[in-house]
């Protein structure tokens, strides 16, 4: 198992270097073909395990453990992401602030919610998209609201290979009902999610 999520998680980083480095993708805008192409490439249902690396220790550079989560993704040709199973326990670590103390603990509590976001097409070669954000409802404080994840432009995207699906997500805040509640772009530590998808 500690082969395989390192596996995983050197093929985000070569996806990455390779997203970064590809100049033949980056120095143009997709043409409607290209954009339609990717969203139709990417459309379906998908189930795999999410590996979150969790506990950063800054001294040593590395992750203590690796939480392996089974989630399911669906990609729609409205460019719409939708996840079943998305762990938030995570993203409690991050909230620091005394004020959002409420929010930590009803992410703690919820563990796990339904999630969902948009996606915009990016490259061609590999077929990729960023992931934008995602929204969920969370009931805390004897009221319903509405939270968002918002990921790090660049560093947040899904490629599609073959009916599989690889994809990282470094969170960079969360917003309550609209606003600001906590900014964690400062802690965010390499990949914080890392996923690999079969398509079904």
């Amino acid at each position: 198992m500690k082969n395989y999520i390192k596996c995983i998680m050197a093929c985000l980083i070569a996806v990455f270097s390779l997203m970064s480095c590809n100049d033949d993708n980056s120095d143009r805008d997709l043409t409607p073909e290209e954009i339609n192409s990717i969203i139709k490439g990417f459309n379906g249902h998908y189930q795999g395990k999410l590996i979150s690396a969790t506990d950063y220790n800054a001294d040593t550079k590395r992750f203590l453990q690796n939480d392996t989560i089974m989630t399911e993704a669906s990609f729609g040709l409205d460019t719409t992401v939708t996840f079943s199973g998305f762990p938030v326990t995570y993203l409690a670590k991050k909230i620091k602030s005394p004020g959002n103390a409420d929010l930590k603990d009803a992410l703690e509590d919820a563990d796990i919610v339904n999630a969902s976001g948009k996606f915009v097409p990016r490259l061609m070669n590999p077929m990729s998209v960023l992931v934008n954000y995602l929204n969920f409802p969370l009931e805390y404080g004897g009221k319903q609201h509405s939270v968002t994840i918002s990921f790090m432009q660049y560093y947040s995207f899904a490629q599609f290979s073959s009916s599989k699906v690889v994809m990282q997500l470094l969170p960079a805040a969360v917003y309550v009902d609209g606003n600001l509640a906590e900014d964690i772009l400062q802690s965010s530590q390499s990949v914080d999610l890392a996923y690999s998808f079969n398509q079904v």
